[in-house]
């Protein structure tokens, strides 16, 4: 049973993006730090190296393994470990250990409400947000009943173990299951406050050590109609619609008279519902309010406008879970036949949002193996940028073992499909890196034109990567384009550092015309 439904669930998880095992590719961090950084230091060196402030050791953990398998095959890896864990609640949910949250039937619907949640394609997969699903699987456990036998408590520690090294969320599941462990007095509800208080002090203790110019200095921007219009649009009516621009179609009042009927729904669940499943819909409603508090969002602009702007992103994942699954203990445990068929009706009327977002945009092509077959071509200590998904994103791996660090950088002119009319036009950009960085090349369709020489500081460089051991290499050369012909040229730069390494770090395009 449990086999059939972890491979029916899978299936369900790929029928939502199957390029992800037909087109296997890396996703922003899955690439540019998780297995670039295994790759360059090593699977034990990273394994408990923070990121964004926090211990992420899951996707690091997952990063080193694929760094086992040749470099072609290593997405698909990572990416079938995605779907694993995104599959594992299924399983639990089915479960007798988590009866006190419903019949069998109700906590199947559960489990399908969750696999076929809207508007939260950010989620799908990657291994960069497995920490979300992780978080649920901890909490899951967390409510269950106590495990029967060895294998079982040995699995229950070390997912509980992996969850609270990955994310800040054992800090929230800490309180919750000092909860459980005032009403419920059992001895193994102690086992997983033990782990959650050791796993949430190191998660606090390297918060508390982190550089604060890692998190982003743009203003919060909060305000009431923000929030009705985040929790209308993105959560409620995005749970039952999918998602939409609901704050451009909707005026204010039908915004706040969803937001108002939503939050009673799941205010009612957490005052009526068991213990167990009280102690679940709080989880979601409070790691919503940290990141509400707290995003992570923007750069520059005030974070909930940029939130408000958002669909399928990770913070829509537990808030429109906490709602949907306290429709459903509405439709299943309610005693009040009213109430009961409302639950029902709102259930039928989420299969729209549902099958409206079930099929999500396949990333774009990178031609991943493309890039494998030429970095496998380079000498050892050179290195190559691997474009990624999102645009702006590249993973950066040097050919061998020589080189711990690689130079990254851009170049800010000319501007991409720059038209130019012949003769010298101004290269402008910056190299940064953890190794001193000895010079730059300019490079005309591939080909070395001329050295450039530093130029300004570059203050922004040092805002963007605080943590940057060699800082300020603005550079800036010219190239003569008068003896090009008429048509598309690239123009591109390459960093070479003291030690050996190099790469190109910058690449645009543009037009001559004569």
């Amino acid at each position: 049973m449990q086999i059939f439904l972890f491979v029916l669930g899978a299936l369900l998880v790929i029928s939502r993006r199957p390029d992800a095992l037909t087109t296997p590719q890396f996703f922003a961090e899955d690439g540019s730090v998780w297995f670039a950084d295994a790759y360059r230091f090593g699977f034990w060196h990273t394994l408990l190296l923070p990121d964004a402030g926090y211990l992420q050791t899951f996707p690091r953990l997952i990063a080193g393994l694929a760094t086992l398998v040749p470099l072609l095959y290593a997405p698909l890896l990572m990416n079938i470990v995605g779907i694993a864990v995104q599959v594992l609640p299924v399983n639990l949910l089915a479960s007798a250990r988590l009866a006190s949250l419903g019949s069998l039937g109700a906590r199947m619907l559960l489990a399908f409400i969750y696999l076929a949640l809207p508007n939260s394609r950010e989620l799908d997969v990657v291994i960069t947000n497995a920490q979300w699903h992780l978080a649920l699987i901890a909490c899951l456990i967390m409510v269950a009943n106590p495990p029967r036998n060895f294998v079982a408590r040995s699995v229950d520690v070390f997912l509980l173990v992996l969850s609270g090294l990955t994310g800040p969320f054992c800090v929230i599941l800490l309180a919750l299951d000092a909860i459980l462990c005032w009403f419920r007095r059992r001895r193994w509800q102690l086992v997983s406050l033990t782990i959650l208080a050791i796993c949430a002090s190191l998660q606090i203790a390297v918060m508390l050590q982190a550089d604060p110019a890692i998190r982003y200095k743009a203003p919060l921007g909060a305000s009431l109609r923000l929030l009705v219009d985040i929790i209308s649009s993105h959560v409620f009516l995005a749970a039952i619609f999918g998602s939409s621009n609901y704050t451009a179609r909707l005026g204010f009042a039908a915004l706040l008279l969803a937001a108002v009927a939503g939050a009673g729904v799941v205010a009612a669940a957490v005052i009526k519902a068991r213990w167990e499943f009280r102690v679940v819909i709080l989880f979601c409603v409070l790691v919503f309010a940290a990141t509400l508090k707290s995003p992570l969002v923007s750069r520059t602009e005030p974070q909930w406008q940029v939130l408000n702007q958002a669909n399928g992103i990770r913070y829509w994942f537990f808030p429109m879970l906490a709602f949907l699954w306290s429709v459903v203990w509405f439709a299943t445990a309610s005693r009040k036949r009213i109430l009961r068929l409302s639950a029902i009706a709102l259930l039928v009327l989420s299969i729209a949002g549902m099958a409206r977002d079930w099929r999500y945009p396949p990333f774009p092509d990178r031609n991943f193996p493309q890039y494998v077959a030429r970095f496998e071509a380079l000498p050892p200590g050179e290195a190559l940028a691997f474009p990624l998904f999102p645009d702006g994103w590249t993973m950066q791996l040097v050919k061998g073992t020589k080189c711990q660090s690689a130079p990254f950088g851009a170049i800010d002119t000319p501007g991409e499909g720059q038209r130019v009319s012949g003769g010298v036009i101004s290269v402008r950009g910056w190299a940064n890196a953890a190794a001193p960085v000895k010079d730059v090349e300019i490079l005309l369709d591939k080909k070395e034109v001329a050295d450039v020489v530093p130029s300004i500081a570059r203050p922004d460089v040092d805002s963007e990567y605080p943590g940057s051991l060699n800082r300020l290499k603005g550079w800036e050369g010219s190239v003569d384009t008068a003896k090009l012909s008429a048509g598309k040229h690239e123009v591109a730069s390459r960093a070479r550092l003291t030690n050996g390494c190099s790469a190109v770090i910058g690449t645009r395009s543009f037009e001559v015309l004569h």
